[in-house]
């Protein structure tokens, strides 16, 4: 991993597919990941999260919709929601 990918956002991951996808994805809408927790909510209110676990975080609602229906294309039988990080509520749980 060198530089220009640190500061893209770009973080690797087991599968080179979805590696690709995600790097692609925040590339496009611009998502860098923010180094300070207590600052991240702000700046991205909204994460995706599949099974549970954090995929990304976006500043805008319709791209974060835009990436969880990609991950759920892609992996029809998980659990894809979109949350909005400032009150930890689900904003839309995305279905095939």
């Amino acid at each position: 991993m060198n530089k220009d990918q640190i500061k893209r956002g770009y973080m690797p991951h087991r599968n080179a597919t979805t590696n690709a996808s995600r790097w692609a994805l925040n590339r496009f809408t611009g998502a860098v990941r923010s180094k300070s927790p207590e600052t991240s909510s702000l700046k991205f209110p909204y994460a995706v999260y599949i099974n549970g676990v954090l995929s990304g975080r976006f500043d805008d609602l319709r791209d974060a919709i835009a990436s969880a229906r990609i991950a759920k294309h892609e992996r029809p039988i998980a659990n894809v929601a979109v949350m909005e990080t400032v009150t930890g509520k689900m904003a839309i749980e995305v279905e095939a």
